[in-house]
């Protein structure tokens, strides 16, 4: 963007803005981007406003690809009047004639095809569409606007193309004036000293700009005009403006404006934090089409992109140590930067073919929600300050409570993901369990359950040694007898059993612990019984789901991630409690400088229930494309996925079974059928190099992911190093597991000989 200027110049010179709406026009842009950024940061048109641009937008100079995005972005902020010139006549033609194509080439065209990346293909629809919509001319009460020239005896809707579009105004053709009497403005005619010609009933306005000169905006009604060069410098008709620009360049970083006041910005001259409506469209728009590119290339882009040579890794990341920038970046610069180089240089978990740890996907329907919710900015944690947004999030919480057939009176919240879920849970089960005294409380979770469960309680409160690991049986389920053995042997030991943590769906193998013996032990023993459903929960959902989730209804309390099992970006999960009250003695604190607080449920503030206060709007990415798309299409996506883990878990023992064949004495272990969408697998037997056990599955892994239409993530299954494949990402389908079935074998036919 070019420099903002002070107060001085947007009241001098573009006058009375804020009474009377102006007709301004621009000249002949020829490339020259920055130029017309600069005169729109200076002019900052409003809906009010008519801006007349006379044509010849492309060709000669840098950046006719980005002067059209300008422009297009204009029609939503102003009356734009787009004039046709002869280079956009030209433009069009080559692309319906190699001749013509050659030609336009000869008189410019290349720097507009150069800004297109060298291909006219890339040229979008928008573009094209913006050409066609072009007009020859414009007329007021006052003035007729055209891009060249024109006869003073015929009326405008009788003038010859030839006129109107290419004919150069000099001293061989300089027309009379205009039968109606009005004042002709017009481009076309490039004026070499850069300075506007005035033949009293002509305004010639192409001030040459590609030619190191100028371009020109003329206010139509004052007469006044401002110019800006090919780099955004600028200059006006006023000596005021020069006097300005020259005392905010020598303040530098003085903390008083150019008049001594000691601030430097005000409505009327804002900061450059404080885009416009122009500007924001401009710069989302600019974002919409880098993320575009990325969502149409997606399907063909390499699922693992982190090779240190490939992607030079380490210049990347020292190209991020930087100290804090004092000055600005350009928005695109940074965008580009942003897409085209540090986003490849990573896992591509949006990818179809991204099977590793957890997939999620990331719903672009939930980034449009982030961006309305971070431009809007509410506060959404308390009800009086965001009804709608407090009350979405009730219902998001209700939808989920209903999904896992929890009562009436359940309740919860959202989260930044299970992490912060489970740790909730924990404390909740600790206020209601223990008390204030949690000594000698003791947790007990399976040998497989999540990380994130002992380190949770550590965070709240509980030593290490509190959580206890239980044994798991063959298929990975938490052994019931064994569970039933630790919480005795506690008790006999004088220690406090408080809570027991169900698997509903462990990361490693998708393992679904026995929820119905878990809730008679926990019955039994006076124990809170929380769920961690945060990759499994959402399969609840579907007949298959419903059958291998049976009993998770009365577990006390349930995480949830929707950023797994309902593909949202990364930073959304959910606690849910069958007794909502028991999230008022965990959570609710208060202060003299918080609002007065109703107990109403209909009027719930979610600060008051949860730890956070201030957070990201998170109901509104679920709420979005739920009420958008309607959840059936959920429904389908995850009973799809279930499908398609069964499916390749019988088609990877068919690979087995044919390496069994060619290669004797090897094969493929299947460590267990899915109980959900994960399949754990390993190549057994030892290869023509010698070549065997965890060293020849660490390779397999690799082959498989260097192949780069899918990537695997490896884990450790009784002491052994064990492949895996989880399908949950909504973008993966039955196209795509083929394909990995196939590099599957292909890599392991490699590392075997």
């Amino acid at each position: 963007m070019g420099e903002r200027q002070g107060k001085t110049e947007r009241d001098d010179f573009f006058c009375n803005k804020l009474m009377a709406s102006r007709t301004i026009a621009i000249g002949d842009v020829h490339g020259c981007a920055s130029a017309l950024q600069a005169l729109l940061d200076v002019i900052r048109p409003d809906s009010g406003d008519t801006l007349i641009t006379l044509g010849d937008y492309v060709d000669r100079g840098p950046e006719s690809s980005r002067v059209l995005e300008i422009l297009t972005e204009l029609i939503s902020v102003c009356r734009l009047v787009p004039l046709l010139g002869n280079h956009e006549i030209m433009l069009q033609n080559a692309l319906k004639s190699r001749r013509e194509f050659e030609y336009w080439m000869f008189n410019g065209g290349k720097s507009t095809v150069d800004s297109y990346g060298g291909d006219m293909n890339r040229i979008p629809m928008h573009h094209r569409t913006f050409l066609k919509f072009c007009k020859k001319y414009h007329e007021t009460a006052t003035h007729i606007f055209v891009h060249a020239a024109y006869d003073p005896a015929l009326s405008m809707s009788e003038q010859p193309d030839e006129l109107l579009l290419w004919q150069h105004i000099d001293e061989r053709f300089r027309p009379e004036p205009h039968c109606t009497g009005k004042k002709v403005i017009c481009g076309h005619t490039p004026q070499a000293d850069g300075e506007v010609l005035d033949l009293g009933h002509i305004k010639i306005i192409d001030t040459f700009c590609y030619g190191d000169r100028w371009l020109t905006a003329l206010d139509v009604d004052t007469g006044e005009h401002i110019q800006a060069r090919m780099d955004g410098n600028l200059r006006s008709t006023r000596s005021t403006f020069r006097n300005v620009r020259k005392q905010v360049q020598e303040s530098g970083n003085s903390s008083e404006n150019a008049s001594g006041e000691p601030w430097v910005y005000s409505t009327r001259n804002p900061s450059p934090l404080e885009l416009s409506s122009r500007e924001f469209t401009s710069l989302v728009n600019v974002a919409s089409e880098k993320l575009g590119g990325f969502l149409d290339q997606l399907g063909s882009q390499r699922v693992l992109n982190n090779d240190p040579q490939e992607w030079k890794v380490e210049e990347l990341v020292r190209e991020l140590d930087e100290p804090l920038p004092e000055s600005g970046t350009d928005g695109r610069e940074l965008l580009d930067r942003l897409v085209d180089r540090y986003v490849p240089t990573s896992f591509n978990t949006a990818s179809h073919g991204y099977l590793a740890y957890i997939p999620g996907g990331g719903l672009p329907d939930s980034a449009v929600a982030d961006l309305i919710s971070g431009v809007t900015n509410r506060f959404v944690t308390l009800w009086e300050a965001a009804p709608p947004m407090a009350r979405m999030e009730a219902t998001v919480i209700r939808w989920f409570c209903d999904l896992m057939g929890y009562p009436k009176g359940a309740g919860g919240f959202l989260t930044s993901g299970g992490s912060l879920a489970n740790m909730s849970a924990i404390v909740v089960a600790r206020t209601r369990m223990c008390g204030g005294d949690f000594r000698l409380a003791r947790i007990y979770a399976s040998s497989q359950c999540h990380h994130c469960i002992p380190k949770a309680a550590f965070l709240a409160g509980f030593p290490i040694s509190a959580v206890r690991k239980i044994d798991v049986n063959p298929d990975m389920t938490v052994n019931i007898d064994a569970l039933r053995k630790a919480i005795d042997a506690d008790r006999a030991a004088g220690f406090h059993p408080a809570a027991v943590v169900a698997n509903a769906g462990t990361t490693n193998t998708g393992a679904v612990d026995d929820m119905q013996a878990i809730r008679r032990v926990c019955d039994h023993e006076s124990l809170w019984m929380h769920a961690d459903a945060a990759y499994g929960g959402f399969f609840v959902v579907t007949d298959i789901g419903k059958q291998r989730l049976r009993g998770i209804e009365t577990a006390d309390s349930i995480v949830l991630d929707p950023h797994k099992g309902l593909f949202l970006p990364y930073g959304t999960g959910c606690l849910l409690v069958k007794d909502r009250n028991a999230l008022l003695p965990a959570f609710r604190f208060t202060s003299d400088y918080m609002p007065d607080t109703k107990d109403d449920p209909q009027r719930e503030s979610p600060c008051e229930i949860s730890p956070e206060l201030s957070r990201d709007n998170r109901a509104l990415r679920i709420w979005f494309p739920v009420k958008r798309h309607g959840f059936g299409v959920f429904r389908k996506l995850l009973n799809e996925k279930l499908l398609l883990a069964g499916w390749s878990h019988d088609a990877i023992r068919e690979v087995g079974d044919r390496l069994a064949r060619d290669f004797p004495g090897c094969g493929i272990e299947i460590h267990s059928p899915p109980q959900l969408s994960i399949i754990p697998f390993r190549l057994t037997g030892t290869a023509k190099n010698g070549l065997s056990g965890d060293i020849l599955n660490r390779r397999w892994l690799a082959a498989i992911n260097r192949l780069g239409s899918v990537m695997l993530s490896g884990t450790v299954l009784d002491g052994k190093f064990t492949l895996r494949i989880c399908v949950l990402s909504f973008r993966t389908h039955f196209d795509r597991m083929k394909t990995a079935i196939a590099e599957i074998e292909e890599a392991a036919r490699s590392v075997l000989g």
